[in-house]
């Protein structure tokens, strides 16, 4: 397993495969780690190992973000509970835009839970993401731009 992992850290140094693939293959990888351990093929300390090698992986691969765009900040932080055009686990952004304000994304985006609250909603399965400015700016006109015409 130690030899997939190194060829799959290779790949991705040389720059072989993109970020959004990459979001995926680490959900992946976690996915496969947790059936390791359940069915006593891994032990703790070589999860421990994989662990601290695919988050640092993970927290180096997404740290550059000085040219952030929406679709690469959705692909990176959204993509698992939304959609642009189809109900997921969250709503869509087109149902999203629809409804919402810039500055009502924006706040939804950094503090869910209060938003949730003042909007009326009983509960919240968002968590509060720490973007950059930046990025917050790229996801809520990425998210805008979905938006239905009348």
């Amino acid at each position: 397993m130690l030899n997939i992992l190194q060829v799959f850290l290779f790949t991705i140094w040389v720059g072989q495969i993109n970020k959004p693939c990459l979001t995926s293959i680490f959900r992946s990888a976690k996915m496969v780690i947790i059936f390791y351990i359940h069915k006593g093929y891994l032990s703790m300390k070589k999860f421990i190992t994989l662990f601290f090698i695919i988050s640092v992986s993970n927290t180096m691969l997404f740290a550059d973000t000085t040219d952030a765009d929406g679709k690469k900040v959705f692909e990176t932080y959204c993509w698992g509970c939304h959609h642009q055009t189809a109900v997921a686990f969250g709503p869509s952004f087109s149902a999203i835009a629809s409804k919402r304000t810039a500055d009502e994304i924006r706040a939804m985006i950094t503090d869910p839970k209060s938003v949730s609250k003042v909007l009326g909603y009983k509960r919240n399965a968002m968590p509060a993401l720490k973007l950059t400015e930046e990025e917050l700016n790229a996801i809520t006109k990425y998210i805008l731009s979905f938006k239905e015409a009348n």
